[in-house]
């Protein structure tokens, strides 16, 4: 059975927080595809908005019925710390155990054959609860999400291609 898009699936709006050296933006326009990204360094308190917005997207989705995809953009982010990355590990495998499946994977596009390959074995080396995919280019992770949520059932946004060009357009340098 194909799904039909419905209006009432519209997305939910931009999230910014803007820390000192940094900036993250929270970006559902497309839900049930989430786009995340990041420029300079995220303090601490822009990772737990991270991980509190990550969860008020999956209550939403176990609300609609739905599974997610993430996207998730690299450029112009720092390494995040090791503390900042266990505490996003560990939100997600709690998330998870609440609402199992919910998350089809997550997409990280990564420009660069070798950062993203020093990524996806970061990736395939650490516990991950859910499936973790490294892509060259927003337009490649637009396609693979289309891809995925077709193979799960789920309505694609008629707008999805909209986010290689306007996904995290807000999202500049942070001096």
């Amino acid at each position: 059975m194909e799904m039909v898009w419905d209006e009432a699936d519209r997305g939910l709006g931009v999230e910014e927080y803007v820390c000192p050296h940094g900036k993250l933006v929270l970006d559902a326009r497309w839900f049930p595809v989430l786009v995340t990204g990041s420029v300079g360094e995220v303090e601490h308190a822009g990772v737990v908005a991270l991980c509190d917005w990550m969860d008020r997207m999956v209550e939403e989705a176990c609300a609609r019925d739905v599974a997610l995809v993430t996207i998730t953009s690299t450029a112009g982010t720092k390494r995040p710390r090791k503390e900042d990355v266990r505490y996003i590990m560990a939100r997600a495998d709690a998330r998870t155990e609440r609402a199992p499946g919910r998350v089809i994977a997550g997409l990280v596009v990564v420009e660069g054959a070798v950062m993203r390959g020093i990524v996806a074995l970061a990736l395939w080396l650490g516990k991950q609860p859910i499936r973790m995919t490294t892509v060259a280019s927003m337009s490649e992770a637009v396609g693979r999400a289309r891809q995925l949520l077709e193979q799960a059932g789920v309505a694609v946004p008629p707008d999805l291609d909209d986010v290689s060009t306007m996904g995290l357009g807000s999202l500049t340098k942070v001096s």
